[in-house]
């Protein structure tokens, strides 16, 4: 697998990552537990949305960086993170705004913002549960 295809993975596995916890937390399925790792629990297939957003964001970053390239990853980076995919994976976080990023490692890059939820998933399996759930809130609220 190439650099560019690693920090690609990297970037989609943090956008899934994100939009999966928050959707376990959005409907209450119990699958986080406490002090859960979501890098570690979330499914092995991250959703094509993710892959798409992804290379958006990729794009975006090498155009803010005069044209940048996998190739420019240098061992002054890669001393700092540890592989391409890691990289990807901060980049990915801080265009979500999550307050963590290559600024965190005093590598300094432009990075586009970027919105990335759980209603980006697939319906088919992640379906909006809104109305259901909100039936199950008005059910369990005690009457006044």
């Amino acid at each position: 697998m190439s650099n560019n295809s690693k920090i690609h993975e990297g970037i989609a596995k943090a956008l899934f990552a994100s939009a999966w916890a928050d959707y376990q937390e959005e409907f209450e399925t119990g699958a986080i537990g406490p002090g859960a790792e979501i890098m570690d629990i979330m499914p092995d297939h991250i959703d094509p949305a993710a892959y798409a957003t992804a290379g958006k964001i990729l794009a975006e970053f090498q155009d803010l960086n005069g044209g940048w390239s996998a190739s420019h990853l240098q061992d002054s980076v890669l001393s700092k993170i540890k592989d391409p995919e890691e990289f990807g994976h901060y980049i990915g976080m801080q265009a979500m705004g999550h307050g963590v990023g290559l600024h965190d490692y005093d590598i300094d890059y432009k990075v586009p913002y970027h919105e990335f939820g759980w209603l980006e998933l697939d319906p088919d399996n992640y379906p909006d549960l809104s109305d259901e759930h909100d039936a199950e809130e008005e059910f369990d609220s005690p009457s006044p």
